[in-house]
């Protein structure tokens, strides 16, 4: 009697003779014993290399808990936590109550409220007025975390379109426990962004107050030697109408106060009127001396 058999004479199965359908549930074959790597949904194994979804989703992502964790759509959007107030006060509120006149607003009930310099730095935060005591609003409920959270402010004759960001470091953010920073980070006359603002530094670019802590400071290399606009003029306006522009020149005395040689292109012109081509006189001051020109020049 003849059998068919996949064993060979030395006891090793034949090649190919086993298929998925052989191997019993129970068989628990180890994934070392197989020629590539397996990758479980249990998570034990890691990827070795960077993964493509061949443009395809992630679905029913988690919150990410470390920093390196994926986040979802939701987890994003929440932890941008950029709202609305109505007002903001940069000065401290003896009492938090009624509806006081902040920043030349006067407060309505309902209102959000802005604080972010309470001597007591714990009540800093988003605040609901009413004509009797405040309550804080859902936005920063008292044990929430308040770092990251964007406040854009709607009225206001100083603060009206500013934007302010919590600064407080995460972990020491709870509203109603820990004190709260905010710093503001958008100026009024920054409004709405229409398009794109680019900077780009190879050093540092430094935007800060008035005291000296509040100047701009710009190197050379940063800015590539120029300032151009696409389309359209490039205006440089104090906000009172009154200051000087100065070119290599710390200290400008003079409307445009250049220390340097001064060339021109095109027409030198006073009041609409080119001056070196006619017989128009025109003061000027040359190196911190008086002089005039007529006629082409110096």
């Amino acid at each position: 009697m003849n059998y068919n058999t996949n064993i060979r004479s030395n006891g090793q199965l034949r090649e190919g003779s086993v298929s998925n359908v052989h191997i019993n549930e129970s068989a628990a074959i180890a994934l070392s014993k197989l020629a590539e790597i397996v990758i479980k949904a249990d998570g034990q194994i890691p990827f070795s290399g960077n993964q493509s979804m061949g443009g395809n989703r992630l679905t029913n992502v988690g919150a990410p808990v470390l920093t390196n964790d994926a986040a979802n759509k939701n987890y994003v959007i929440e932890s941008l936590k950029a709202h609305k107030v109505a007002a903001v006060c940069d000065s401290n509120l003896e009492n938090l109550e009624g509806l006081p006149v902040v920043d030349g607003y006067q407060l309505q009930p309902g209102n959000l409220l802005l604080l972010v310099n309470q001597t007591n730095k714990v009540e800093n935060g988003i605040w609901q007025v009413s004509e009797t005591n405040w309550v804080r609003n859902d936005i920063l409920s008292a044990g929430s975390n308040a770092a990251g959270t964007f406040v854009f402010i709607t009225h206001g004759a100083k603060y009206k379109n500013a934007g302010f960001i919590c600064t407080s470091l995460p972990g020491s953010d709870v509203v109603g426990v820990n004190d709260l920073t905010f710093r503001q980070f958008v100026t009024k006359e920054l409004g709405v962004f229409y398009d794109t603002l680019k900077i780009y530094t190879s050093n540092e670019f430094k935007v800060i107050n008035t005291d000296e802590s509040n100047a701009v400071t710009i190197s050379h290399d940063q800015l590539a030697g120029f300032i151009k606009t696409i389309s359209g003029n490039l205006s440089i306006i104090a906000e009172n109408g009154n200051a000087n522009v100065g070119i290599n020149n710390s200290d400008p005395m003079f409307s445009l106060d250049v220390n340097g040689d001064l060339n021109f292109s095109g027409a030198l012109r006073k009041n609409g009127v080119d001056i070196g081509n006619s017989l128009t006189l025109a003061m000027w001051t040359y190196r911190g001396f008086s002089c005039i020109t007529f006629k082409g020049g110096f």
